[in-house]
Order: C-alpha cells, then structure tokens, then sequence
C-alpha cells in the first residue's frame, strides 16, 4: 500500500491519473475536434437534416464561444498531435502494473496486443534481437529493463514531478512577475518560514530559474516566428518584425538556433504583467520607462510605464488585462474638473493603450467606445 505522506510514492501516481485525463479530456483539444467537424460539414455536398441540424449549431457555438481563437493557435494544434500521437507509449511508460514482465511476454509471444505494437514499432532491430536471445527470464536486468522503457519513449513529452516542478517555474516568469517569494507564500500559505527561505536561498534553485526564464524568453521568441506576429503588439513587436524580416537562414531547422541566440545576446530579463509582457534589451535599457538615472525599475511596472516602453510585446491573451489596467484613466478622462497633469496623462495611457488593442483585433464596440472617449475629452480640454 502507497503511504500518501511520502510524495515521492504518491505524485508519480497522481501525474500519471492526470496526464491521461488531460490528454483524453481537456477541453481545448475537444474544440479543435468540433471545429475540424464543423470544416467537414461545411465542405461536404449533401448534407443529411440530422447533419444540417449539426451544422448550425456547430456554427452558432464557434461564434458565441469564439473559437477563431482556438483554431488560429498553432501550438495548441501541435500539442494535440502531440498527445494522441504519443499517448500510448506515455500511457505504457506510466503505468507501470500494466506493463510488469513485458520484456519477457513480448519474448515469448504472451504479450497484449497494444504492448506488442509498440514494441514492434519503437524497438530497433537490434534491441529486438537482444530480447528474442534470452533463455530465461532471470537474464533480463531492471538496467536494460529501464533502457528499453528509454528506447520506446524516446521524442516523446509525457510527465513527471520533475517536470511539474519545471512548469511551476515557467508560469512563474509567464503569469506572475518572476516573483518565486510570492507565488511560494501564496500558493502554499501553510510553509514555515524556514521552508521558505530553505527554496529562495538553494543556489540550485536560483540556477534552475535562470535556466527557466531563458527557455521562456526563446518559447516566447519562436511562436512569435510561427505565428508571424500575427496576435502580437506593442513597440518591442515592430522591432522583431523588422529584425525577422532582414534576416534569412539557410535551414528551418537554424531558426530555433537563430531565435536562442538572439535571446542571448539581446534580452537580459522577463518580466510578465497582465497587459504584456517585458523583454529588456540589454542594448537602451537606460532608456526603459521605468528607467531611474539610467537603471529599469521594472518593480514599477504599470500600464502607463510599460504600453509605450520599447520593450514591451504584447498578446491576445492580454486583452482583457490593458482593459482592466485602463479602466481609471477612462474615469480620469470622462472627469472635466480633473487638474491637467493627470488628464494628459491618463489621456497617453488610454492612446498607447487604443494602439495595442487595434493591433490585437480586440472587440470593435470596446475600440469604438475607446475611441469616443478620448475624441470627446480632447475637445472638452
């Protein structure tokens, strides 16, 4: 029996209850489902009443859900592929009962027929003939058990807590500021304080999250490329634009190479907000909007600073945050007794603001609504 005090016994069979729940059930990847239905339908002649009565709906629930959005997400597409492609050598990896003494079975013909598949399909020949070689079942160590279980996985994505740890850290540069303190008090709000400092101070740690923020700054970069900028604002987008677009490779496979260098040389650090993201150049930083005598104060980040800063690059996902982050200068502006100094500023905000949300193809009633109000509280000033 599994003591669910020690994690080390209980996560991997937690993550491997998950991993299947997700692969099989996550409802992005039921979408794209429906909308490649939906696609078939309407390419098909001769539609039944029972497949017109599906179409409609199908087309009434794409717009009211806004699915244009899940359909135009390339990675998204990829990770589906992905796990259905690779679901069952994942599944034969985590399941670690279904799969005990196969190495012998597939020997001697005893296998289920899906272990048999994989192991004739993900095996080299030469494993193959190693295996059919044994005489007995005590010749097969837990050593090459372990490198055969490598061999039919290798390429593939598939979980672990090692890697739960790793995505913690990503959303942590991603969604939350790179403030590890933060998100540790937050999330885990009965950790003692020695705990606490034991994580923030483990040079391992520190390291680890270095490694972390420069992966997230190339995944960042590289949909950029695949995307085409295509979802994508702000004043950092039109450098990347210009700099994607003088530059050529030979090879597709140089771009990922490309893109990591040019992180290297070029970005210093991330930063997430709810209105976008900050990439600080190493080359003008002095020249940041939070910049203090020359030095980024990106602690200070906010709407007004960071939506017309150079370094800033923004996403559709940030619709809804500019939004929130904008809301009081709107008030501020509809104010005609507001002193002048806080009305030019708010009036910056909302403009620099306006430009990002057009180019992000945001709703058109809000960008009407944007626009009226700055139009009529410039003729009010």
């Amino acid at each position: 029996m599994i003591n669910p005090n020690i994690s080390s016994a209980i996560i991997p069979r937690l993550v491997s209850f998950l991993w299947s729940n997700f692969a099989t059930h996550y409802s992005a990847f039921h979408k794209l489902d429906l909308i490649d239905e939906l696609s078939l339908l309407e390419s098909k002649q001769g539609l039944t009443e029972v497949e017109k009565i599906r179409l409609v709906a199908l087309k009434k629930q794409y717009e009211e859900e806004s699915w244009d959005s899940y359909e135009s997400d390339i990675n998204l597409r990829e990770a589906k592929l992905r796990s259905k492609n690779e679901f069952d050598r994942v599944k034969f990896l985590i399941d670690q009962d279904d799969r005990r003494g196969f190495i012998w079975k597939y020997k001697t013909g005893t296998l289920n027929s899906l272990h048999t598949y994989i192991l004739d399909n993900f095996l080299s020949e030469e494993t193959k003939k190693v295996i059919f070689n044994f005489q007995s079942v005590t010749d097969i160590s837990p050593v090459f058990t372990r490198s055969i279980i490598n061999e039919i996985i290798q390429d593939c994505l598939y979980p672990t807590p090692h890697s739960l740890r790793h995505m913690w850290a990503e959303a942590v540069y991603r969604r939350f500021d790179g403030d590890a303190g933060w998100m540790i008090r937050s999330n885990f709000k009965h950790i003692n304080p020695s705990m606490w400092l034991a994580y923030i101070r483990d040079k391992d740690n520190r390291r680890r999250h270095d490694s972390i923020k420069r992966q997230v700054i190339s995944s960042l970069l590289n949909n950029y490329i695949k995307k085409v900028g295509i979802g994508y604002a702000g004043p950092l987008d039109k450098l990347l634009r210009r700099l994607f677009n003088i530059t050529h490779v030979t090879k597709p496979e140089n771009v990922a190479s490309l893109v990591e260098q040019f992180a290297l040389n070029e970005i210093e650090n991330i930063k997430s907000t709810d209105w976008g993201f900050c990439l600080l150049m190493k080359r003008n930083k002095a020249n940041a909007k939070c910049a203090e005598q020359g030095v980024p104060q990106r602690h200070k980040a906010s709407p007004a600073l960071c939506l017309g800063c150079h370094n800033n690059l923004t996403q559709n996902g940030n619709i809804e945050g500019i939004l929130l982050g904008i809301s009081n200068d709107l008030n501020v502006l509809k104010e005609p007794s507001m002193p002048k100094s806080f009305f030019n500023e708010s009036f910056k905000t909302v403009s620099n603001a306006l430009k990002h949300l057009t180019k992000l193809n945001a709703d058109r009633e809000i960008l009407v609504e944007i626009q009226g109000c700055l139009e009529s509280s410039s003729r009010g000033s």
